[in-house]
């Protein structure tokens, strides 16, 4: 799978952080990508909202290996089966998933356009925030080239 990578002039693999379980539906850490052939990626949402343009300019091209284990979500009845945490016991409607749980089996995961359609305003698990199709990866072995 070939993947891009915006706004780095040049990949540092010590500035790929560990992934860590955060207070909302995004964890902290991991390489952020989409697609190189997706129809609704990165840099489509990027430009439908006006959004750090410049860093547009600036891309990585990744190619994963053949080996990779993704976690494909797809559809909402994907995501149903990924392991959710309580962010606040308080609010009782907002949950994250728990990333640290599925590091330890995947090496990413990749949210496809479909799935992203079904799980932006989908309830009572959602992946709001989550605006286009999604590779997020979560191994920094997973790929073979930059």
């Amino acid at each position: 799978m070939e993947l891009v990578h915006h706004g780095t002039k040049k990949f540092d693999i010590k500035r790929f952080d560990e992934i860590q379980n955060d207070n909302w539906i995004k964890p902290k850490g991991g390489l952020w990508t989409s697609p190189v052939n997706s129809e609704w990626g990165w840099k489509d949402w990027c430009e439908g909202e006006s959004f750090r343009l410049s860093a547009l300019k600036v891309k990585n091209t990744i190619i994963l290996k053949e080996d990779a284990n993704l976690l494909i979500v797809d559809s909402y009845d994907d995501l149903t089966k990924i392991p959710f945490i309580k962010i606040d016991p308080k609010i009782s409607f907002v949950n994250a998933i728990d990333f640290e749980k599925l590091v330890k089996k995947y090496d990413g995961m990749w949210l496809t356009i479909k799935g992203e359609r079904e799980t932006r305003y989908s309830r009572p698990l959602s992946l709001y925030g989550w605006d286009c199709e999604t590779v997020l990866l979560f191994n920094k072995h997973c790929f073979k080239t930059i």
